[in-house]
């Protein structure tokens, strides 16, 4: 899949994920985006929060929900176009 909107790829390091945490509420807090963490399928939601190592990403298809995300298995993530 080419995605020509991506705006950064988020590394992870063995020693945790704070880098992680404080990138992504920096850019992407609030924001539609899509994460890709290594299956043949990616998250698209709202970034809600980012704690204690975990993002919850809210979603709206049949109804509002959450999806909680480990950070460190996290291998991209990008906006969604407006």
């Amino acid at each position: 899949m080419a995605v020509s909107n991506i705006c950064a790829a988020v590394r992870v390091s063995k020693r945790g994920s704070i880098n992680e945490a404080v990138f992504i509420e920096k850019y992407y807090m609030q924001k539609d985006v899509e994460i890709d963490i290594g299956g043949e399928e990616n998250y698209r939601g709202i970034i809600a929060e980012c704690n204690d190592g975990t993002l919850s990403l809210k979603w709206d298809i049949d109804k509002e929900g959450y999806t909680h995300i480990d950070i460190d298995s996290i291998r991209a993530i990008w906006l969604q176009p407006e």
